[in-house]
């Protein structure tokens, strides 16, 4: 009888524990998380049209699969248009919508900003999108490339980080579980950078050779991890060599100290310093771009 009750006592405080673990996590905003769905022509991207409230902050992407506000394919008379293309460094995953690089960049710069991103997406993710949506006629591209991506092979289904949904989860507890305790064992233990092939170096060329040929203004950004960041290195020559041959601006990030949450993501704040970076470059006159190679832009 006294292990029965001890017994029963356990089993209804281990219920118990569970059930407010929920209510929590659900207060917490856990149970709504952004969501990918599998793409033929892309691999995978961003399901369009969400309008989620994560835990921190609202994210709501277009029907286009941009984590951007919506707007038509064609541009309205007198409008300015930006699109931002990259990985998870852009797509800037856990940071509020309205303290993304490219809201940011829209509000500095009074434009549409396009931010067509996808975390695990790899140069060739971004090609086959290109490919088929186009360039939604802006008049400037700025594409941000890291130095794994020189290797990066496109990234098709299951191959998605423990973080990344394509159904709404069931529970919240177990989102949580999933996100903040797997997700950081993934990124931190279970991560292999990618095999130093030079697979992805034929896509960024093709993809910076084919928006060179379609938008009047191109930027290549390169973002360093943080580790990069720190001891100055430069972009790999399979990036800036092919920003240079086709003419395009290139912009060589730099970041001050607490601008990363993690060994190559951006915060709040270092992604408002790449918005202010991306902001200088595209303002500098014509003639100072063509000379901008190699050049760092400081963090302001």
């Amino acid at each position: 009888m006294y292990i029965s009750m001890r017994l029963w006592a356990a089993v209804s405080s281990f219920f118990l524990l569970l059930v407010s673990t929920e209510v929590v996590c659900q207060v917490l905003g856990y149970k709504e998380q952004v969501l990918a769905i599998p793409d033929p022509l892309t691999g995978f991207r961003l399901a369009p049209s969400q309008d989620v409230f994560t835990r921190r902050g609202e994210v709501f992407v277009n029907r286009w699969s941009m984590r951007s506000p919506d707007f038509p394919y064609s541009k309205r008379p007198g409008e300015r248009r930006i699109l931002v293309l990259g990985d998870s460094v852009p797509m800037a995953g856990g940071v509020a919508q309205l303290e993304i690089a490219t809201e940011i960049l829209a509000k500095q710069l009074s434009a549409t900003v396009g931010n067509i991103s996808t975390g695990g997406w790899a140069p060739g993710n971004i090609l086959a999108y290109v490919r088929e949506y186009g360039w939604f006629e802006a008049d400037t591209v700025v594409l941000v490339f890291n130095s794994e991506d020189v290797d990066a092979v496109m990234t098709y289904p299951p191959k998605f980080g423990p973080a990344v949904y394509q159904t709404r989860p069931i529970s919240a507890g177990l989102a949580m579980f999933r996100t903040e305790v797997l997700g950081r064992i993934h990124n931190r233990f279970l991560y292999v950078a990618p095999a130093k092939t030079g697979a992805g170096a034929k896509d960024i060329a093709e993809l910076i050779d084919m928006a060179v040929n379609s938008v009047p203004n191109v930027i290549v950004a390169f973002h360093p991890t943080k580790i990069e960041n720190e001891t100055g290195d430069r972009a790999p020559p399979s990036i800036s060599n092919a920003a240079a041959k086709v003419g395009a601006t290139f912009l060589q990030l730099h970041y001050g100290s607490n601008a990363y949450k993690d060994r190559i993501h951006l915060n709040a704040v270092g992604q408002r310093e790449l918005a202010d970076q991306i902001g200088d470059t595209i303002s500098m006159p014509p003639a100072l771009k063509s000379l901008s190679l190699g050049l760092v832009r400081q963090p302001r």
